[in-house]
């Protein structure tokens, strides 16, 4: 007997056991996919893996389209407007989405903004200066430069370029290696970014004057007085522009090809300005509330200034738009002046953030809130997402680089862009990549975007030591903040669901402890809790705010496990699962299990409010906004811990944790705090441990270790059963 699988409109796995023998028949719908599979045949499966590229099927998965889309990117430093060979002036590509690539965390502040060539991005902490890898988010090399790195370096001539407080120095930028330093900036501090343009390092001084020295040996070349302190320097055809604090301008031309004769020019713009973004000969910068542009010679563009209505902290230019960032909201407007649109900032963004800059491609507006990152639609400003990021307020410093948008906050640098791939790469090569260096959660959900079924499975290795990735939490220190998106979407039922391995029943600190809730993270309730977790005995919990249901289903220690809780808002009984085990329970108070508002704040591991926390292993986290039916809750159980969801239950949050905290339903970033660890753990999903039959196809494959730059050969296989 083989297994069935037919297409319905309901979705549920139904056991029959006949003389003893267990047999799967699943009668599963799908939405249309590229191909039409049958998922009892691995070989089948195998083949199309095998035979089809990430960039074919882009226009059915977004993780696909993004990958697709970052490997077309170009490269922006940071500050984006710098011009010259290592910076353009325009970007076409930037993420669609916020997937998160990988984050950075070099354990200090960091200091400078980015710079981003040679297929490495670099930046400093304090004294320390990083070059890590944009592909692998390994570092490659680190310098110590003694007493820190003043303003961001500049990255030109196959070398990176950096000052601290007393030499200016020029280093490989593939390894590091100093190639010339000069200690003559003793007597003054850089106050300007690097610019780095013919053959000369260019920058402002806090003695007011401009400097240039031969980037080939680090002699000086000229200086200019400014009489006013030089905030920023950019490059003109046969000169250079200094923009200084108090709001004037200076035209730098040299009056030979080594004569140190500079003439100076100086031109009022108003207010004290922001850093420009620049386009050809014209520089656009906010000048107190009002959005100005000037060409290299200090005359006025037509048709500015404008008034923007509040501060102006920022500007970036991409094509026909000139992008200006307000403390309350954005603003573009044409080249020539005119009022393209106007949208002010929604109340999740936060407050603005002094000297943030929005970063343009040809599509996109990126910018940086005390709340986290908005992407707008460069034609009409409408928000097209928003993800929390905490600390962003730190260090509001944005770079485009290889397609992805790097976000400094404080201590992190966070990579929104694709999961990492060649988008020529089939889909066998890119998934195993994946799996085997740590990004096991775009593997499946690659995977699962393009062939979802439940009786098929992926392996990297022997199938008899299978393993996955999971969160560990210890209980004390350890949690997951994910953030808000999704949530406030649910005005009627939810369900909560998650695999857990417990290794010891605790009270959290509060009587039970929480595998994933939502809720304010502090004040009354106010109506907007639930939570899923367990007792002080191990008893699967779900939660409201001043009321809760334990169930009598005992979660066992150190064995994996399905829980889940499903409450219909306008009924008062909420049903709560351990595996295929049910319980239902009245909830006294079911009128506080309201709607969740853009206050709320979601937590893995522990409460909202960082208490009640786990004490073993948790992944596969799932939260819909509608009330799963029993039979979806069986299928998600039978599928095990790399399952997929269920398709079309209003799915508003998925975080596999197989070795990072990412939302795969929103691409949203979780971000850990406590020390939180991924760890390997065995197992095998119910349906495949109790298969009646099994089909295999494998083959040895090359995969490329991130870490070590080699690539290893691998026995890639595809499982499938009935």
């Amino acid at each position: 007997m083989k297994g069935i699988v037919f297409t319905m409109d309901a979705i549920f796995a139904l056991v029959i056991t006949i003389m003893g023998i267990s047999v799967l028949l699943f009668f599963q719908y799908y939405a249309p996919a590229p191909y039409s599979l049958h998922y009892s045949d691995a070989q089948a499966i195998f083949s199309n893996l095998a035979s089809t590229s990430v960039s074919s099927v882009q226009n059915g998965s977004a993780l696909a389209k993004a990958i697709t889309n970052q490997n077309a990117g170009w490269n922006e430093t940071s500050p984006m407007a710098l011009g010259g060979p290592y910076a353009r002036s325009s970007n076409p590509i930037g993420p669609l989405y916020p997937i998160i690539s990988y984050m950075i965390n070099p354990g200090n502040t960091i200091t400078t903004g980015m710079v981003a060539a040679y297929g490495d991005i670099y930046f400093a902490t304090n004294s320390l200066l990083y070059a890590v890898n944009a592909t692998t988010d390994k570092t490659v090399w680190t310098t110590n430069t003694v007493s820190g790195v003043a303003s961001t370096p500049a990255l030109a001539l196959g070398m990176i370029f950096y000052a601290n407080s007393t030499n200016l120095t020029a280093a490989n930028a593939n390894t590091g290696k100093v190639v010339w330093s000069t200690n003559s900036i003793s007597a003054f501090s850089v106050s300007s970014p690097i610019l780095v343009q013919n053959n000369q390092v260019v920058f402002g001084g806090s003695d007011n004057w401009v400097h240039a020295y031969y980037a080939s040996n680090g002699t000086s070349y000229w200086s200019n007085y400014t009489g006013t302190l030089p905030v920023f320097v950019t490059a003109l055809s046969g000169g250079f522009m200094a923009l200084t604090s108090t709001g004037s301008i200076y035209t730098i031309i040299a009056a030979g090809g080594n004569a140190k004769q500079i003439t100076s020019k100086a031109y009022s713009v108003g207010n004290a300005p922001t850093l420009p973004a620049i386009l050809g000969s014209s520089f656009y910068l906010g000048t107190g509330s009002y959005a100005n542009a000037t060409y290299s010679n200090g005359t006025i563009v037509s048709g500015f200034p404008k008034g923007t209505g509040s501060t102006v902290t920022g500007v970036g230019v991409y094509g026909n738009y000139s992008v200006y960032q307000t403390s309350g909201g954005i603003a573009a407007f044409s080249l020539n002046g005119a009022s393209d649109w106007s949208v002010s900032a929604p109340s999740t963004f936060g407050s603005s953030i002094t000297n943030a800059t929005p970063a343009v491609t040809g599509s996109m507006v990126y910018t940086a809130w005390s709340g986290g990152i908005a992407g707008e639609n460069l034609s009409t400003g409408s928000v097209d997402w928003f993800v929390a990021m905490p600390g962003v307020s730190i260090n509001p410093r944005l770079a485009l680089a290889y397609g992805r948008l790097y976000v400094e906050t404080a201590n992190t640098i966070v990579a929104y862009g694709a999961c990492d791939s060649q988008p020529g790469a089939t889909l066998l090569s890119a998934v195993s990549t994946m799996y085997l260096n740590g990004q096991a959660g775009c593997g499946k959900a690659l995977l699962n975007s393009i062939y979802p079924a439940s009786n098929y499975t992926f392996f990297t290795g022997s199938p008899s030591t299978n393993t996955i990735l999971a969160a560990s939490f210890n209980g004390i220190t350890n949690y997951i903040e994910t953030g808000t998106s999704g949530f406030a979407t649910i005005s009627s039922a939810r369900t909560l669901v998650a695999w857990v391995n417990v290794s010891t029943y605790s009270n959290g600190g509060c009587g039970q402890e929480m595998a994933v809730g939502y809720g304010p993270t502090s004040g009354s309730c106010s109506g907007q809790y639930s939570g899923l977790g367990l007792d002080s005995n191990g008893k699967v919990s779900f939660a409201g705010c001043g009321d809760n249901y334990t169930a009598g289903l005992v979660t066992p220690k150190k064995k994996w496990s399905l829980i889940a809780a499903v409450y219909a808002h306008d009924a008062a009984n909420v049903t709560v699962y351990l595996n295929e085990n049910k319980s239902i329970g009245a909830l006294s108070a079911a009128n506080v299990l309201n709607t969740p508002t853009s206050g709320i704040a979601s937590y893995i591991g522990a409460w909202p409010n960082a208490a009640c926390k786990f004490t073993g292993q948790i992944a596969d986290v799932q939260v819909y906004a509608s009330a799963l039916t029993p039979s979806q809750i069986s299928q998600l159980y039978l599928e095990g811990v790399s399952g997929p969801p269920i398709q079309g239950a209003s799915l508003v949050g998925w975080w596999p944790l197989s070795g990072d905290a990412n939302d795969y339903a929103n691409f949203n970033t979780g971000f850990p705090a406590g020390g939180l660890a991924f760890v390997t753990a065995t197992y095998t999903a119910p349906t495949f441990a109790n298969a009646y039959q099994i089909s295999r196809a494998s083959t040895l494959l090359p995969v490329l270790n991130y870490t070590t730059g080699a690539s290893n050969t691998i026995n890639i296989g595809v499982y499938s059963w009935s």
